[in-house]
């Protein structure tokens, strides 16, 4: 799997940025309308790492569109807190960075 690294987005705080996945990942996320679990794909992630005045580094992956949009605040696998490393959260489904 591989993660292109689309851009860096400068509208939250710390540092963001836009990837494309090949191929997509998929998980469950919860569906508030059905009451069920379902399972969803991302093409798209954005991959916050920011230090937060409460928990310290802490690095999230959100599933996004292609804009980079985040399509679900509910942060995916592999986010973690204790570093600053996009890689790192990202290497949980074994994807490889690339620019």
């Amino acid at each position: 799997m591989t993660a292109t690294h689309i851009r860096d987005i400068k509208a939250y705080a710390g540092h963001a940025a836009l990837y494309r996945l090949e191929p997509a990942i998929t998980t469950e996320r919860w569906d508030g309308e059905s009451e069920d679990w379902k399972e969803v794909a991302y093409t798209h992630v954005v991959v916050s790492a920011v230090i937060s005045r409460i928990t310290g580094p802490e690095t999230y992956i959100f599933g996004a569109d292609e804009d980079g949009a985040i399509v679900d605040w509910a942060e995916l696998p592999g986010s973690y807190r204790g570093g600053l490393d996009h890689a790192q959260a990202l290497s949980k489904y074994e994807i490889k960075v690339t620019a």
